[in-house]
């Protein structure tokens, strides 16, 4: 089994988007393993950024999203990775222009 921890909130930077669905690909692509999970410990004390949004809504291709409410600002969620869950691709600023990773 491998787990992958973030912890993060809408006021945080907003390349953690990029970075978690990049270990979401990471997990998918682990080869014999296991079991795999993403586990997010959101601080939802600013859900009206675009990252708040986002990490209230993000769900994953072929994985089952599981959440846990600790407390008004604090939510643990949690999605067992299969091999399929493909975060759809993300487009970054280059310098010489965009690229997709």
């Amino acid at each position: 089994m491998i787990a992958e921890i973030k912890i993060c909130g809408g006021d945080y930077a907003p390349k953690m988007r990029g970075f978690i669905q990049d270990d979401v690909h990471k997990l998918a692509c682990a080869g014999d393993v296991g079991q795999r999970f993403m586990i997010l410990i959101v601080d939802n004390r600013h859900p009206e950024t675009s990252l708040g949004r986002w990490l209230t809504a993000c769900d994953f291709p072929h994985a089952e999203r599981q959440d846990v409410t600790l407390s008004e600002s604090v939510v643990i969620r949690m999605w067992q990775i299969t091999e399929e869950a493909q975060p759809s691709p993300t487009v970054r600023l280059t310098r010489g222009g965009f690229a997709v990773r």
